[in-house]
């Protein structure tokens, strides 16, 4: 679903003026409508402030676009699926969005928001949402009372504050005079997993001037101190291969205090993923990287592993060891970052529930915590284990498990659940390049936790989103309070599966011991 906002006048737009921050500066409200504010900046930009219509908070926020239509000025604010949007107890903080109003004749403009696309059914979309506007009066191009513009040039240079200090974002391309149409900083506060340390960042670069691509643009941010070296920059939109918002990584190099990057028009990074003359793009840059892989205690333990699904700086962990008889169990960790983004603490449950093959969610039990664990990054691929369980400690380090090759969609690594109706049970899908290693963490007869894994496999269609394998359990040491031995570990072939990837939804299917069933899955929120 789209919401926009829409300036209609009775002449044409032109000497469209470059947008400059919402941040340091100082407003002059004329507003004439609840939920919906136009100021103007000391510098003569024009932004809106407004509520979600209905107290409505969407999670996949986006980055501002204008379109320029005669007499009318389309700005679509932020793009979200219905699933993405819930109602809060308490209202969503206003927005503030930037409007590129330029060089315009006196004259009275109306600004309006309503719903400009039709979503899927939902409870929250299915009600519709009613429409606001405001009224202003721009003099010589600016509201009563503010200096004159005298730059109506796109930026190539934008400053602003961020919660890790200040910033100075900056861009080249090779077509001149392209610069940035909008921009925004944003501290998303307390409501992400883990705050990016400098905040989010949204801007729209184009008016170069020439039709077609804008080919490919450098951008540069500049950060008030050195940064850490594993800083990765983190971009949230659709991509070529995953039509739907996400987040995904895109290639960054750490200098000094900068931190530069490259996106081509339409390509990777461009949140439209045309090649339209425009870039759009919205993102964060977290310390820590990307943890989410695989992990294990190399050749000489190996039988035991953790697995870390990542969304944003958001962990889900599922540590997958040995009784002290030796069979598989699991726990599941829920954790947050430090302050520095290097290590990542969190309670270890040990869930019951009903055997896999005729599974009850009424019957999942979390039960108390049973212990701790942090897991602190030396590096993007090494990281150590330090636990108390069951009044147990103990000292591990691991390392990303090596498994790949071939290709196939990027992106489908994740965790995997049968929804809320099957809450309780998961399947970790890790992906290098064409490979998937997964392990289904469920219960037994007993509904004590076991799991099931499946170390490989083959596409199976042209379509490439069916992954078939065989499916193993495995006997091993015990791991907990003793040391560790690799050479118990027996490895038993138990049947096969089949995952069907349909984004956002699919399905595994399982033949194991005797069993069969398939079950829809869908990724995991977290």
């Amino acid at each position: 679903m789209r919401f926009s906002f829409r300036l209609r006048t009775s002449f044409a737009a032109a000497g469209i003026v470059a947008i400059a921050l919402l941040f340091g500066a100082a407003p002059v409200a004329r507003a004439a409508a609840t939920g919906l504010i136009v100021s103007q900046a000391t510098d003569g930009s024009v932004f809106v402030t407004f509520s979600s219509p209905g107290g409505l908070q969407c999670a996949s926020m986006g980055s501002p676009a204008t379109s320029i239509n005669g007499s009318r000025i389309e700005i679509s604010t932020f793009l979200a699926t219905a699933e993405a949007c819930y109602i809060p107890s308490t209202p969503p903080p206003p927005y503030s969005y930037p409007i590129n109003v330029g060089h315009l004749p006196d004259g009275s403009y109306a600004v309006e928001w309503s719903v400009a696309e039709s979503c899927p059914p939902h409870p929250v979309c299915s009600t519709g949402f009613p429409v606001s506007s405001a009224q202003f009066t721009l003099s010589g191009g600016r509201l009563p009372g503010t200096p004159s513009i005298t730059n109506a040039a796109p930026y190539t240079t934008i400053s602003g504050s961020t919660p890790g200090g200040a910033v100075v974002l900056s861009m080249t391309a090779p077509a001149a005079p392209c610069g940035f149409l909008s921009t925004e900083f944003r501290d998303p506060g307390p409501g992400q997993p883990v705050p990016p340390p400098y905040g989010t960042f949204a801007f729209r670069a184009g008016g170069c001037g020439v039709p077609g691509s804008m080919g490919e643009a450098t951008f540069t941010l500049d950060l008030a101190q050195p940064p850490a070296a594993n800083l990765v920059l983190w971009k949230y939109g659709p991509t070529a291969d995953n039509v739907f918002g996400h987040w995904y990584t895109i290639p960054a190099t750490v200098s000094g205090t900068t931190v530069t990057f490259s996106i081509v028009d339409g390509g990777l990074g461009d949140d439209d993923l045309v090649a339209n003359g425009e870039i759009q793009s919205y993102g964060a840059l977290y310390v820590g990287g990307v943890a989410q892989d695989m992990w294990y205690g190399g050749p000489t333990e190996n039988g035991w592993g953790l697995s870390l699904a990542q969304h944003g700086a958001g962990l889900f962990g599922v540590l997958f060891t040995y009784d002290a008889n030796g069979k598989p169990t699991w726990l599941a960790l829920q954790g947050a970052w430090d302050g520095p983004y290097t290590s990542y603490t969190g309670a270890l449950y040990r869930p019951h529930g009903s055997p896999y093959y005729a599974y009850d969610a009424a019957r999942v039990s979390s039960g108390p915590p049973v212990g701790t664990m942090t897991i602190t990054f030396s590096d993007l691929d090494h990281a150590t284990l330090d636990y108390v369980i069951d009044g147990v400690h103990g000292q591990k380090s691991i390392t990303r498990q090596p498994f790949g090759g071939g290709t196939a969609p990027a992106g489908l690594g994740d965790m995997y659940w049968g929804g809320r109706d099957q809450n309780g049970w998961g399947i970790a899908v890790m992906q290098h390049e064409g490979a998937l290693f997964n392990v289904w963490f469920t219960y037994d007869a007993n509904g004590v936790p076991t799991w099931f894994v499946m170390p490989g496999g083959t596409w199976n269609d042209d379509a490439s989103n069916t992954y078939s394998g065989r499916v193993y359990t495995t006997t091993g040491s015990p791991w907990l309070g003793v040391p560790y031995d690799a050479s118990k570990l027996r490895a038993t072939d138990v049947g096969s599966y089949a995952l069907h990837f349909d984004d956002p939804a699919g399905s595994f299917e399982y033949a194991i011991q005797g069993h069969q069933g398939t079950m829809a899955i869908v990724r995991q929120p977290f």
